[in-house]
């Protein structure tokens, strides 16, 4: 491991690389894209502003994360859901008419459920 300046000690962050395999997996499991769990008659979530289905990027099921993470987020699956919307033209774009970058932008839905 590369020594860290002491300047920028302070901002040392752990990553952890996600082990994957190839499918989809249980609806509960952790994943990028494929099939996310809703609850029974939810409605996939809508982007606000132009009323298209949001991309589901990812779910974590916190209940499964590496025991140095156990409970730090609390519990459940941590689910992203992300208006990639552009129309044909490519002057409406939700991510950038709508400050898509912004922590708590409005194209953006995340929650645990």
């Amino acid at each position: 491991m590369t020594n860290i300046p002491s300047e920028i000690q302070p901002y040392k962050r752990h990553a952890w690389k996600p082990i994957t395999i190839e499918g989809d997996g249980d609806l509960t499991a952790s994943k990028f894209a494929g099939k996310p769990w809703l609850g029974k008659n939810e409605e996939w979530p809508k982007c606000p502003h132009c009323q298209n289905p949001l991309e589901f990027f990812f779910q974590l099921n916190l209940n499964q994360l590496t025991e140095s993470l156990q409970n730090k987020f609390g519990s459940g699956i941590l689910q992203m859901f992300y208006c990639t919307y552009m129309n044909v033209y490519g002057d409406e774009v939700c991510e950038v008419d709508y400050q898509g970058w912004e922590a708590f932008s409005d194209i953006h839905f995340l929650r645990i459920i």
